[in-house]
C-alpha cells in the first residue's frame, strides 16, 4: 500500500480483528450447536416439514380472497410456450487453437481470464501489506513476503488443483521429506510450503472495507466476473433447472445454514440455475436476507432473479417444492415462461380435496385452474404432489424392475430435467481440493473456480467436440498448462534397474544382424548375474575361461533352459525379453 494507504494503523487493526482470517494449517474448525435463530433460517426438504418463514412469506405476498380459486376436475391439455430464444455455444472462436481444434486450456482461461488474475494479484498484495504492517512478528513467515505475480498465482492455482487430484492428510504433508509422503512433483515446482500458505492466507478478491454491512463484499466481485463469463460463452436450451447446493462450513458464520436433507448439513447455501447438460449458468450466495419481488415470496424471487435474462423466451423452469407455488406459476406464465416442479401441501390456494385424497399405488388425481396451471397428486412409493403450467394429466407406460406401470408425463419431464443440476453437483465433488480451516469466502472461491468452472469447461468441450472427457482430464490439462514446462510433457519410460555388481548401467543396445538374421543373446547384466550365481556354463560362454567337461556342459544346458522359462527379472532388467534370448 505504501504512501497511498487509506487507513490508519488503528483502522487496520480493527479490520483485521473483525475479519475471519484463519491460518490455513492450524486445523481449527469449531463445531457448535446452532441457535434458535439459525434454525429459523434453515429449510427441511422433507414432505411433511412445516417452515414458518415460508408460510409467513406466502401470507404476506399472496393476496387472500374470500373464496378459494376455481379448480375444476376437467383437465385440458396445456401446451408449452413457444421457444423463441437462442441456445448453445455463442462464441467458439475464443476456445479454439489456430488449427481450429478446441482447447481445454482456452475454455478455462476464458472463465478465469488474465483480467481476473490481475485483480486477484492486486488485492492479494494489498492485503499482504496490511498484514505486514500490523500482525507481522520478527520471525514470522510474513516478514519474508514478496509480492506475488500473475505467473506465480497460476502456479498457486495448479498446486491447489493437484491437491484435489492427489489427496494427502493435510497441506503440510505435500512438502514432507518422509518417504511415506514424499511428493516429487511438489518439490519440482519451486514453491515452498511457507510460500504457499502465505499466498493462501493473503488471497483476496476485494480490498478490506471497515464497517461494511454487506457480508458478501469480499467474494461478490469475483462471483459477478466469473458468472458473466459463464453467461457469455453458453446459453441454455428451452429447459432449465433451479436448485441449491451446500458448501460445507462448520465455523461460526452469520450466513451459515442448516439443512438436514443435505450431505453437508451445515454450510453456505448456493442457489444455482443449470441447463439440462449440467452447465451452471447462474450462481448466487444465500446471504440470509433480501427483498422479495412484488407478488412473490422469497424463494420464488430467487427463481426469478436467477433466470431473469432468460424469461420471455418460452423456456420451462424446473424447481423443487421449496420454490414452487401458484403465485410463481402465474408470474412466470405472464412472462411467457412455464413452470414444472414438486409442490408442498402447505402452500396457499391449493385444492384441498386433492391434497387430502387417499390413493393406491399407480393412481393419480388432478385439478386445473383457469386452464393455465395443473396440480397433480400421484402415488408411487409415496404421495407425490406436482404443479405445472404446461402439463395435463397425461400418463406414459414405463417399464422398471417392478414391471409395467404408468407414470405422469409431468413427473417424467421433471426427473429428466432435475438430473442436470444433480449431475453438476456430483461432478463438482470429484477430486475436490476443499480443506478444513479455511476462511468461508475462500471456500466459495474454491467451489466457483476449482469445481464449478472445471465442470463447465468439461461441458463446453463436450458440446464443441462431441467427444467425452472426465473432470480429471480437465484438471490434469490445467495443471500442466499453469505449470508450464515442469509437467507439460510426460516423462519418458525409464528402465528400472536392480542392484548389480557391475559398475556399468544396465541399458539396452542394438544387436547387429548376422547374415541377415537377428542373433538373440542375453544382456551383459544377465550374464554377470548368472556368473554370480555360480553357473559355470554361462561363465564359459561369457569368456571367463571356466573349464567344464562335456557331460557337465550338457547338463548345464538343460538347467539353463529350465531357468530361462522363469526368467522373472527379465522384465525389470530388459523391457524387451527378446534381447535376453528367451
Amino acid at each position: 500500500m505504501g504512501s497511498g494507504c487509506l487507513y490508519t494503523d488503528e483502522e487496520i487493526r480493527r479490520i483485521l480483528e473483525g475479519s475471519e482470517d484463519e491460518d490455513f494449517s492450524d486445523g481449527s474448525d469449531d463445531m457448535y450447536e446452532p441457535t434458535r435463530e439459525e434454525y429459523d433460517e434453515s429449510e427441511d426438504e422433507e414432505e411433511n416439514s412445516q417452515i414458518e418463514e415460508q408460510q409467513v412469506c406466502e401470507t404476506e405476498f399472496e393476496t387472500e380472497t374470500n373464496q378459494d380459486p376455481t379448480w375444476v376436475e376437467y383437465i385440458l391439455p396445456i401446451g408449452r410456450e413457444t421457444f423463441i430464444g437462442s441456445s448453445g455455444l455463442q462464441n467458439t472462436l475464443v476456445i479454439r487453437n489456430q488449427d481450429g481444434s478446441v482447447a481445454i486450456e482456452k475454455i478455462m482461461e476464458y472463465f478465469v481470464s488474465d483480467e481476473i488474475f490481475h485483480c486477484m494479484v492486486e488485492k492479494t498484495n494489498s492485503y499482504a501489506e496490511l498484514l505486514k504492517r500490523v500482525r507481522t512478528k520478527q520471525f514470522s513467515r510474513m516478514s519474508r513476503w514478496v509480492d506475488v505475480s500473475i505467473e506465480e498465482m497460476k502456479k498457486f492455482f495448479a498446486v491447489i488443483l493437484y491437491m484435489g487430484v492427489d489427496k494427502k492428510p493435510s497441506i503440510e504433508h505435500y512438502w514432507k521429506m518422509d518417504p511415506l509422503y514424499y511428493c516429487d512433483f511438489i518439490h519440482k515446482i519451486s514453491m515452498s510450503y511457507n510460500r504457499f500458505t502465505n499466498i493462501l492466507r493473503c488471497w483476496h478478491f476485494e480490498n478490506v472495507q471497515p464497517d461494511n454491512s454487506d457480508v458478501l463484499y469480499r467474494i461478490q466481485p469475483l462471483v459477478d466476473k466469473i458468472i458473466a463469463k459463464f453467461r457469455e460463452l453458453y446459453t441454455p436450451s428451452d429447459t432449465i433447472v433451479v436448485d441449491e447446493s451446500q458448501i460445507k462450513h462448520q465455523g461460526r458464520l452469520k450466513i451459515k445454514t442448516y439443512n438436514p436433507s443435505k450431505a453437508h448439513k451445515y454450510g453456505i447455501k448456493i442457489y444455482k440455475m443449470c441447463s439440462t447438460n449440467s452447465y451452471t449458468w447462474s450462481y448466487s450466495i444465500h446471504a440470509g436476507s433480501g427483498s422479495a419481488i412484488e407478488g412473490l415470496d422469497k424463494p420464488g424471487s430467487v427463481v426469478v432473479r436467477l433466470c431473469l435474462p432468460l424469461l420471455n423466451e418460452g423456456r420451462l423452469i424446473v424447481a423443487d417444492n421449496y420454490y414452487t407455488g401458484i403465485a410463481l406459476a402465474r408470474y412466470l406464465k405472464d412472462r411467457h415462461t412455464d413452470l414444472c416442479g414438486t409442490l408442498r401441501k402447505n402452500k396457499v390456494k391449493l385444492p384441498k380435496d386433492i391434497i387430502r385424497k387417499k390413493l393406491k399405488r399407480g393412481d393419480a388425481v388432478a385439478k386445473q385452474m383457469d386452464s393455465f396451471v395443473t396440480v397433480l397428486k400421484w402415488h408411487d412409493k409415496r404421495d407425490v404432489l406436482m404443479i405445472s403450467t404446461c402439463h395435463g394429466k397425461e400418463m406414459t407406460d414405463v417399464t422398471s424392475w417392478r414391471g409395467e406401470s404408468k407414470k405422469p408425463n409431468m413427473v417424467m419431464d421433471y426427473n429428466d430435467a432435475k438430473k442436470g443440476i444433480d449431475v453438476a453437483d456430483q461432478l463438482s465433488c470429484y477430486h475436490s481440493p476443499l480443506r478444513k480451516s479455511m476462511t468461508w469466502y475462500k471456500k466459495v472461491a474454491y467451489d466457483l473456480i476449482f469445481q464449478t468452472a472445471i465442470v463447465n469447461t468439461k461441458v463446453i468441450f463436450e458440446e464443441a467436440t462431441g467427444s467425452s472427457i472426465s473432470v480429471l482430464d480437465v484438471q490434469e490439462a490445467m495443471i500442466r498448462h499453469w505449470l508450464g514446462d515442469v509437467v507439460m510433457k510426460k516423462h519418458p519410460a525409464r528402465i528400472s534397474t536392480l542392484p548389480s555388481t557391475s559398475s556399468e548401467r544396465h541399458a539396452l543396445t542394438q544387436i547387429p544382424r548376422r547374415d541377415g538374421k537377428l542373433v538373440r543373446r542375453r544382456c551383459v547384466i544377465c550374464y554377470a548375474n548368472k556368473k554370480a550365481e555360480g553357473n559355470p556354463l554361462l561363465a564359459k560362454q561369457h569368456g571367463l575361461g571356466v573349464a567344464v567337461d562335456e557331460a557337465e556342459e550338457e547338463q548345464q544346458k538343460v538347467s539353463c533352459h529350465a531357468a530361462s522359462a522363469n526368467h522373472v527379472h527379465a522384465a525389470a532388467h530388459c523391457r524387451h525379453r527378446m534381447l535376453c534370448g528367451f
